[in-house]
């Protein structure tokens, strides 16, 4: 038997009855994961957007064009974005009505809003962070942590909330990462 083959096999043998006895907990792939509330302050910085009015209930259709759109924008005019998406949602206090949504991303500082577009200088942002890691069926999940954290720390939402997109694979990946983003007093 040629000695790399048996080598091989030795190696195989010993990494697999090593996995097999490994005591470490199994995560669930399926499961979101939600991480600690933070409060920060987020630094100003420069955001196209779009805008488009939707309801929660017409969201999940109303994204895809949207951002298509900002993307289509941004990649003509050769403008560079910081980051990933990012969704401002105005202060919400019916969730069957429709909102004004903008979606778009930060850009360097002197970045130009090319056509179909909107540009706005946002301030510095105090608010309550949650990170989540999980499909969009457990938003809502993720928002009932941040809001029992807020609550438990004595914290009022005060406006907007955004949800920035670190990394998206589509809707229904387990492995997208979100940060919710809720202004605080």
């Amino acid at each position: 038997m040629n000695i790399y083959l048996l080598a091989t096999a030795f190696t195989l043998i010993g990494v697999l009855s090593a996995a097999a006895s490994d005591p470490r907990p199994t995560t669930n792939p399926a499961a979101p994961m939600f991480g600690e509330m933070r409060v920060a302050t987020l630094a100003p910085s420069r955001f196209i957007y779009v805008e488009l009015e939707t309801s929660f209930a017409t969201l999940p259709k109303d994204v895809g064009p949207a951002i298509a759109k900002i993307e289509t924008a941004l990649n003509n005019a050769k403008v560079w974005t910081i980051g990933g998406s990012i969704f401002r949602y105005p202060p919400i206090q019916d969730m069957n009505a429709k909102f004004t949504l903008q979606i778009g991303f930060k850009v360097p500082p002197d970045a130009k809003a090319p056509a179909g577009t909107k540009v706005i200088d946002l301030p510095a942002f105090k608010c309550a962070t949650l990170n989540f890691t999980g499909s969009m069926k457990h938003m809502k999940d993720a928002y009932g942590h941040l809001f029992n954290a807020m609550k438990k720390e004595g914290l009022r939402p005060a406006g907007e909330s955004r949800e920035a997109y670190f990394y998206f694979e589509d809707a229904d990946s387990e492995n997208d990462v979100t940060q919710i983003q809720i202004a605080v007093e």
